[in-house]
């Protein structure tokens, strides 16, 4: 990606994993589902981690928590800084509509990493 940003490895593979679920067909009509949400990120990049056995608690809290620990946290994380640099775009703007999906400059970065190097 010589005309990009310069993405480190866990960025390069969030960002092939938000193109690649965002195109997946869901549905009786088959559209590509378009957004995405950081769990199904999380999944994807760590499907075989231990962490998805754990719950999370706060403490005091007898709730049962959050599955998979912070790994949707992390991969959260990862997308706003994609989306800082003009590559993710979040639904809506809105705090409780934390899915995301690819922009056209996220889907060339992809496309460009994709290529094999020309001399």
């Amino acid at each position: 990606m010589a005309d990009g940003p310069v993405l480190t490895d866990p960025q390069r593979r969030a960002l092939e994993a938000l193109v690649r679920l965002a195109d997946v067909p869901v549905g009786t009509a088959q559209v590509p589902q378009t957004w995405v949400s950081p769990w199904q990120i999380a999944r994807t990049l760590w499907p075989d981690s231990p962490a998805w056995n754990r719950a999370t608690r706060r403490p005091g809290d007898a709730g049962a928590g959050a599955v998979g620990g912070t790994m949707p946290m992390k991969a959260g994380t990862i997308l706003h800084r994609l989306g800082k640099m003009g590559l993710a775009a979040r639904k809506g703007g809105r705090i409780d509509a934390n899915c995301w999906t690819p922009t056209s400059r996220g889907r060339a970065a992809v496309r460009n990493e994709a290529a094999p190097d020309t001399p």
